[in-house]
């Protein structure tokens, strides 16, 4: 090969290999740019991936941790779950979110026409059939009521709940079906009645301007009679050994907003109380004669968590958070099962940080003092395993152990039956039950909280920031120490004090009559028998008013005491008092009611009474006796004179009231001249003077202070009651100071 060639052919393989490069460099870029969209379709699809993992994680753990999350008691307990196809039933499917349940053996009767009427408009009722002694035929006019579901063992069947079959027939637990089938069908609030009460009025759950209370006690177990003044009656499933401290309960007046505790259940007094056997054999007679059982008016209750109280079935309302607790245990009697009931519920309601209350309703129990021997049968678990009962519920739990709330039902009933109060089919039928509810898409309470007492401060004396109620009034004397005694009034104490005791109030004038129901607001907590007098010829409500025109204007009112004794000659004493005169009842506690009380008096003859004067003197003139005992009282030789728009008068001493006010009478004495001299003239060796704040001039206009500053005086005159300011005034100081709701 030539030189020449040989450059030839390298010019040839530069052109080549120039030519091969740009080829080779187009093919690398060509090469890279598939390459790098490989990677970026790579990287999309991963990050796509992660994403798509990322979500489901989060969904997973949302819905295993999440505080909004409706865990199901599947997800912790195998239960024998039996498929159902729900059958066509001939009952109506209403919606309410007021349901009463009720369950019955009986045909309809009196007690149910009541609580269909009762109830109407506001409630739906569900009654459950117990047994299958039932003539449907019976209930058809119920049946076909709007407001009423009849659910008779065949339908019971047809509506498939899991729960129905751990309950036998004719059994008072047949309700908790009627309960499944209320929240079914929209249930918040849940009415459990019974079919032998006469429901005068029923429950109330508003109760926004309630003034609260707490028992403070020894044994944390409440009477809520006492509350009401009859700490001698206990009701049924209350811990007997706790009757020796009953006395020693003090109910405290608190401020509202510093219980964060929610009213979740609601029990109402029945005028017959529900009592257990024990009670019944022991004190038959207080029980049977209807007249002797006397409760007061007062305030709701408001139990303080911590504070157990028994909780029947007969009367009682139940808010939709303590739902998934509402089931009766189907392995004791039907007397037991409400009470085990009630106070498991009430330990469910202190993990929403809920309570109970206790209040007054005007319903009536039919009694239950037949059949003793075979109730006191039922009732055995009452006396002697409420103390167990107790102690299993206060059980200090594993907060890490308890998921959500439906499985503290399930764990306080694993705890009953390891104590041998409850069996394995309570826990079955509580699992059903719970599987029932959540299967109609029940909530459970998002701000559950089981950790309550673990550190044993359950109690309220263990509440730092706990206060007492004290009504921002100015120039009254507060004690600071929690420590001191602060109760603001142990009502109960003196609620008994004045049932036999006739108060009576005078009206100068007749239009005054309209303020009988202010009147008998104002004292009817503690005093029962209260009566009217008025100057005029009253003819209405005359059981309430007796006429006395001899009155004229209040000058000779005393005059009157002869007519009051004539229609009411038995009571124990009688308190008079014009109706412009406010009597603190609390201060009268402590006076005796084996003598007369009389308002202090002077002897100075005054204007204002000269011709009264006169005419005293003219008839002391004529009775030598009764001028030397008014001598011998007043230790002179003068005339008495002194405010009287208030005495009081034992019976023993109203008939010579009465024969000397006669004569009084006769000679025109006016009332203030003529009381003073004929408690003088009756000459009795023992009066009791009363504490007492007169008004006059432009201290009238400023009542008010002397109201709250003159703390010992017994009588307050005169309050214009005409006036609604004063009346709405004294109202709020009458219930501040009587632990009243207002």
């Amino acid at each position: 090969m030539s030189i020449n060639e040989k450059y030839s052919d390298n010019e040839n393989y530069t052109e080549i290999s120039e030519s091969s490069s740009l080829t080779n460099k187009k093919n690398i870029k060509s090469a890279k740019s598939i390459s790098y969209g490989n990677n970026n379709t790579q990287l999309i699809i991963c990050c796509i991936i992660i994403i798509i993992l990322l979500i489901i994680f989060f969904l997973f753990f949302k819905s295993k941790f999440s505080s909004s999350s409706n865990p199901s008691i599947t997800d912790y307990y195998s239960i024998n779950i039996t498929k159902y196809e729900k059958k066509e039933m001939e009952i109506k499917n209403l919606y309410s979110d007021k349901w009463v349940v009720i369950t019955s053996d009986k045909t309809p009767d009196l007690f149910l026409s009541n609580l269909l009427n009762i109830t109407k408009g506001v409630w739906k009722i569900v009654i459950v059939e117990r047994g299958e002694n039932n003539d449907n035929k019976e209930w058809d006019n119920y049946i076909g009521n709007n407001d009423v579901v009849y659910l008779s063992l065949k339908d019971q069947e047809n509506l498939c709940y899991q729960t129905t079959k751990y309950i036998d027939t004719n059994s008072y637990q047949r309700k908790n079906i009627g309960y499944l089938y209320a929240i079914e069908h929209g249930a918040k609030e849940i009415f459990d009645a019974d079919d032998d009460i006469f429901y005068d009025n029923l429950i109330s759950t508003n109760l926004t301007n309630r003034l609260l209370y707490y028992a403070n006690n020894i044994s944390h177990m409440i009477n809520p009679f006492q509350y009401f003044g009859r700490s001698d009656i206990w009701p049924r499933g209350f811990r007997l050994k706790d009757l020796n401290k009953n006395n020693s309960n003090s109910f405290y007046k608190t401020k509202e907003e510093l219980l964060l505790s929610k009213p979740l259940i609601f029990n109402g007094l029945l005028k017959i109380p529900d009592v257990d056997t024990i009670f019944l054999q022991t004190k038959e007679d207080i029980y049977t004669q209807n007249k002797k059982i006397k409760f007061y008016k007062s305030s709701p209750l408001f139990y303080i968590p911590g504070n157990y109280a028994p909780i029947n079935s007969k009367n009682t309302i139940f808010l939709y958070e303590v739902f998934p607790s509402l089931a009766l245990p189907v392995s004791v009697s039907r007397r037991v099962c409400d009470i085990w009931r009630g106070y498991l519920i009430q330990r469910y309601a202190w993990g929403y940080k809920g309570t109970a209350i206790y209040q007054m309703t005007g319903s009536s129990h039919k009694g239950n003092f037949s059949n003793m021997s075979i109730n006191f049968d039922m009732e055995k678990d009452l006396f002697f395993k409420i103390d167990k009962l107790l102690s299993s519920l206060n059980y200090d739990f594993d907060e890490k152990s308890i998921k959500y709330p439906g499985l503290f039902v399930i764990k306080l009933i694993e705890i009953l039956i390891e104590n041998n109060i409850l069996n394995e089919n309570d826990l079955n039928m509580y699992k059903a039950f719970l599987y029932d509810l959540e299967s109609f898409g029940y909530k459970y309470n998002l701000d559950y909280k089981i950790k309550i007492n673990s550190d044993n401060k359950l109690y309220v004396n263990d509440i730092p920031e706990f206060q007492f109620y004290i009504p921002s009034i100015p120039n009254i004397e507060i004690q600071k120490k929690i420590d001191q005694d602060i109760i603001l009034l142990n009502h109960y104490d003196i609620k008994t004090k004045f049932n036999d005791i006739l108060l009576i109030i005078n009206y100068n004038y007749e239009f005054l009559t309209s303020l009988n129901d202010f009147i008998i607001n104002l004292y009817e907590d503690y005093f029962p028998n209260i009566i009217f007098i008025t100057p005029g010829n009253y003819s209405n409500d005359t059981n309430k008013i007796i006429p006395c025109p001899e009155s004229h204007k209040g000058y000779y009112s005393y005059y009157c005491m002869k007519k009051v004794y004539e229609k009411y000659p038995s009571y124990k004493g009688y308190i008079f008092v014009m109706d412009d005169a406010y009597i603190k009842v609390w201060e009268l506690i402590n006076l005796n009611f084996d003598i007369p009380w009389i308002l202090t008096f002077c002897y100075v003859k005054t204007k204002i009474w000269l011709k009264s004067n006169d005419r005293e003197e003219l008839l002391l003139s004529r009775n030598k006796k009764w001028k030397n005992n008014l001598k011998i009282f007043f230790n002179g030789d003068v005339i008495g004179h002194g405010i009287s728009d208030f005495f009081y008068l034992p019976n023993y001493f109203l008939p010579d009231f009465i024969e000397v006010a006669e004569e009084f009478y006769k000679y025109e004495v006016f009332l203030e001249q003529a009381v003073p001299s004929i408690y003088g003239i009756i000459l009795k060796p023992l009066y009791q003077y009363i504490d007492f704040t007169g008004l006059w001039n432009d201290d009238r206009k400023n009542w008010k202070n002397y109201l709250y500053t003159a703390h010992k005086q017994i009588i307050v005159h005169p309050i214009k009651f005409s006036d609604f300011e004063n009346r709405k005034e004294i109202i709020k100081y009458n219930r501040f100071k009587n632990a009243r709701d207002y």
